[in-house]
């Protein structure tokens, strides 16, 4: 994956379908110059990450309880003056979400 990244230039990946466990170490799944945001689902499958280059400022966004029943992770990327959120999100097609719930 790293090479894939670094061979085509790319500073922010958002990964769906991760199949990471909640249990899994962030060093399990390391890639150099990279740092990684994740949300695991707690059953087989799932999951969802976000990964930026170690050259951007990115800081995550503590999302609290509110999402627990989502694959959702967030981060702020500051670029000069300016912040932009960036968000990953993955809604199994099985869940009973209303709109109100996001």
């Amino acid at each position: 994956m790293k090479h894939q990244l670094d061979n085509n230039g790319v500073k922010i990946a958002f990964l769906a379908e991760t199949r990471l466990r909640f249990d899994t170490s962030d060093f399990c799944f390391t890639l150099p110059g990279y740092s990684i945001w994740r949300k695991d689902r707690s059953r087989r499958g799932g999951g969802v990450a976000i990964l930026a280059h170690s050259s951007l400022s990115c800081a995550e966004v503590p999302l609290g309880e509110r999402f627990n029943s989502c694959e959702i992770v967030a981060v702020d990327l500051r670029v000069e003056e300016k912040e932009y959120r960036l968000i990953c999100f993955y809604r199994a097609p099985h869940l009973d979400l209303a709109d109100s719930d996001l």
